[in-house]
């Protein structure tokens, strides 16, 4: 608990820092040290103000990400067959959005938020969009086959 004294050097500091005039090291107005003691007063709802705000912001910092699905395509040459996959595997529902690698032979699929999307239709998404998947790895799962659900 802050005693008087605490509070008195609490209002001096804030004057000091402020560049208030201290007559003779004390307020020696009363109004002065009513402006200190106002000033202390909105300092403190000020950080109170701005923790509130920052609790309160927390759940939405704290969400993570959607966990992404990656499709192992082995056969996957050339980016002109991974946009027509793309394309296949973002029309499944619950998909946000499609990144390929050409390289890596993979595409990676990530869902919209709070969305569990089914493995067996990004599965038969590539058999659409004319290729074999060798893997899929995900939220759902890892397959090495097509998936039963």
């Amino acid at each position: 608990m802050e005693t008087l004294s605490d509070q008195r050097q609490t209002n001096w500091s804030l004057a000091a820092t402020c560049s208030l005039p201290l007559y003779g090291g004390a307020a020696e107005s009363p109004f002065l040290e009513k402006e200190i003691e106002l000033m202390t007063t909105i300092t403190r709802s000020l950080v109170a103000a701005a923790a509130a705000a920052l609790f309160m912001l927390a759940p939405q910092a704290r969400a993570a990400a959607p966990a992404p699905t990656t499709i192992t395509v082995p056969d996957l040459d050339c980016a002109s067959c991974a946009k027509k996959i793309g394309s296949k595997v973002a029309e499944v529902t619950g998909v946000a959005k499609v990144e390929y690698s050409v390289e890596a032979k993979t595409i990676k699929v990530t869902p919209k938020s709070g969305v569990t999307v089914s493995p067996k239709a990004l599965w038969e998404a590539v058999e659409k969009g004319g290729k074999d998947p060798s893997k899929l790895e995900g939220p759902s799962g890892n397959y090495a086959q097509k998936p039963k659900s």
